[in-house]
């Protein structure tokens, strides 16, 4: 029997969404320019979506495409949008729409009756989900007792992940649940990667290229220089990141 040429999988993949509350072409590249120049190894290639729900009534093909080219012209990488219902807008940029479950609702863009709707249809899918998925403070961890090499990815799907080696510059560790790292965490961190904004990141000696906790990011640019190679936990008030020393 011949062998198959590809595989499909599943994957995760870390990805920078920009949220768009208004859309000038100048302000644009001007702020995205600001943001790379912070961290330009971290956003070089990088995928980015864009978000652009807030900008829906002032929409039309010739923005979208002109959004992808100057993303483009940065040196990021755009695959897709979120807001956009309608294929045909996207036909000239050659990108896909994505899901708009994975980021967070915006209240103002939502209807009484659409937000009913959404909190049953989410009541639905969480008592379905209930005999399957474990409670988070049950979560069965994952442990690594090897060093995650720069370019290597490790996933704790429903569960939390121990590393207890050096986790390098260049690797991403992602969990469903917390991150305890035992060694030097150099590369990126993803807690609560599937939106648990109770999860947490604990490690001995914090020299992050970027953290995450439920989709909100730090990259190392914007951590306290105090907290640099020192023992810390990372977790979110108030929906901000907060790093905190042990």
């Amino acid at each position: 029997m011949t062998e198959e040429c590809f595989h499909l999988k599943g994957n995760i993949l870390t990805s920078i969404v920009i949220e768009l509350n208004h859309y000038d072409p100048s302000s644009f590249v001007a702020l995205l320019q600001e943001k790379i120049a912070k961290a330009p190894s971290f956003f070089s290639q990088s995928p980015v979506i864009m978000d652009v729900r807030g900008i829906l009534d002032n929409l039309d093909p010739h923005k979208l495409k002109e959004m992808v080219t100057l993303c483009f012209d940065s040196g990021l990488q755009p695959i897709g949008f979120k807001g956009v219902s309608d294929p045909d807008m996207l036909s000239e940029t050659g990108l896909a729409i994505l899901s708009d479950d994975i980021v967070r609702d915006n209240p103002q863009s939502v209807s009484p009756q659409e937000k009913t709707e959404s909190v049953e249809s989410n009541q639905a899918n969480d008592s379905a989900n209930a005999a399957t998925l474990p409670p988070p403070s049950m979560r069965p961890t994952k442990f690594i007792d090897q060093p995650v090499r720069s370019g290597q990815q490790i996933y704790a799907q429903n569960a939390n992940l121990v590393i207890l080696s050096n986790i390098n510059k260049g690797a991403e560790v992602l969990a469903d649940g917390d991150i305890h790292v035992y060694g030097a965490l150099r590369g990126r961190a993803l807690a609560g990667v599937k939106g648990d904004m109770n999860a947490r990141i604990f490690c001995q000696h914090l020299e992050a290229e970027l953290v995450s906790v439920a989709g909100i990011f730090q990259l190392s640019d914007n951590i306290p220089q105090k907290h640099q190679k020192q023992s810390v936990q990372i977790l979110l008030q108030d929906e901000n990141l907060i790093v905190k020393s042990l």
